[in-house]
């Protein structure tokens, strides 16, 4: 019992550490911020740092005066009264903001442990001796889970402040989990498994959940599959610009030197410019051809953990394509963005980690959660656009606590469990998206609502 106690007090530590990291990450990963008021911050900072500012919680009281400063100093200077409003500044409140997430992460850590140990993401205590190695897969569920919610908060509190989810979210979140779930197949989600009401196993879900593994994943068609997840989601990830105002011909030109940044043959003043591939394109070419070694290597072995890798993989491709498809038909629908690329980067992440069946159910419930604050920020402020990741992550949050019943007790049966005929529902629901915005827009206009 000591023992349990001591580790939830070193973990409330180390809670308390990784909440100042992500106060960190949040100004430090941001778009639109130059200065940063964390004293770990690698932008400048906006206030000197003493000993005491790097004890967690201490420092951000005595940085409540900073409120109302800019984040964006440079842009301050010759702005016009009126660009002044659209410049980001700190809130009044932010450094309670920043008080309460260390908050949250030096609380929340140790219990997130002492929820997995009391067999809460099984909902069966008693019968955690049925895991494949089970303390171990306690431990990387608890640090591999941990690391994924860490990442979420942060994109979620920048995304609600400036309406962007940075790819050093994503991308590292993408690459935690193709790592845990090849080297430790059993991290995926459980999944109960009962001979009549008695409870005979308990498995890592799968692409195929709850169907049983279907054999093509064997196969070259398996291969291929996985093959084109990754090429897809890092022709997606990587920056460039894709427009149809020129011809089909011309936007491939100009999306190939988008990404590869070739010096420009004219001699003014614009190209004279150094240009240079994004960081980003270099980062995920170099992830895209580990993952395409990968692929070999594991199809080759074709072992639990090349299912491992096809499920992720396949999920991830999942994930966005469907976030992707409604970010399109949405935004054609309405005539203006529906929904932010960052949204659709995080879903890749949701899917990798987590699964497309989880993925679904992330999409489905997080407009549930959301609709409460859009309805009050409309009326308060008139403004309808609200930054969607956070709600994507929340209810990421939600589903990952109440996995069992939501997972084990319902979903797995009645909704996914229907098999092929759930793809030809999620396509029909796709094609009547853009009709259904199209009537809501119409009725807002007429009712003088647009």
């Amino acid at each position: 019992m000591m023992g349990f106690l001591m580790i939830l007090v070193v973990l409330a530590v180390v809670g308390l550490a990784v909440g100042t990291q992500v106060n960190r990450a949040i100004y430090d990963w941001a778009w639109f911020v130059e200065v940063s008021p964390s004293p770990f911050a690698c932008k400048p900072r906006m206030m000197l740092s003493k000993f005491w500012d790097y004890v967690p919680v201490l420092p951000w009281f005595s940085r409540r005066n900073l409120s109302g400063k800019s984040l964006y100093p440079s842009a301050v200077e010759g702005a016009s009264p009126e660009d002044l409003e659209f410049i980001p500044a700190l809130g009044q409140l932010f450094w309670f903001r920043a008080t309460c997430i260390e908050l949250l992460c030096g609380i929340g850590l140790p219990l997130l442990y002492w929820w997995y140990q009391s067999g809460g993401l099984t909902g069966h205590a008693q019968h955690l001796n049925l895991l494949a190695g089970e303390n171990t897969t306690i431990w990387v569920w608890f640090v591999f889970h941990s690391l994924l919610l860490t990442l979420m908060l942060i994109g979620a509190v920048i995304d609600w402040d400036e309406k962007t989810i940075p790819d050093q979210v994503t991308v590292t979140g993408i690459v935690i989990a193709a790592v845990v779930l090849v080297a430790w197949p059993n991290a995926s989600l459980p999944e109960l498994n009962y001979n009549g009401i008695k409870l005979d196993s308990i498995t890592p879900y799968n692409f195929f959940s709850p169907r049983d593994v279907e054999p093509w994943h064997l196969q070259p068609l398996g291969l291929l599959a996985v093959l084109i997840a990754w090429t897809f989601w890092a022709c997606l990830v990587v920056p460039s610009l894709w427009t149809l105002r020129y011809g089909p011909a011309a936007a491939l030109k100009f999306a190939i030197a988008s990404v590869l940044q070739p010096t420009r043959k004219r001699s003014n003043t614009i190209a004279s410019r150094k240009r240079s591939i994004h960081t980003v394109t270099k980062i995920t070419f170099a992830i895209w051809v580990v993952a395409m070694i990968a692929t070999l290597w594991l199809w080759n072995e074709a072992g639990p953990r090349w299912l491992s890798f096809f499920s992720l993989s396949c999920s991830m491709a999942l994930a966005g394509l469907g976030t992707w498809l409604v970010r399109i038909l949405a935004g054609w629908a309405v005539g203006n963005e529906a929904l932010g690329f960052g949204d659709v980067t995080l879903m890749f992440m949701i899917g990798a980690a987590f699964g497309w069946q989880f993925a679904l159910l992330v999409f489905v419930l997080a407009p549930f959660l959301s609709i409460g604050y859009a309805i009050f920020n409309y009326v308060m402020t008139g403004e309808s656009a609200l930054a969607f990741g956070p709600w994507l992550c929340a209810a990421a949050g939600i589903l990952l606590i109440f996995w069992n019943p939501i997972w084990n007790d319902f979903t797995s049966r009645q909704i996914f469990g229907i098999g092929p005929a759930l793809l030809l529902i999620i396509a029909a629901c796709l094609l009547l998206l853009p009709v259904i915005l199209s009537l809501l827009l119409l009725l807002k206009r007429l009712f003088g609502l647009a």
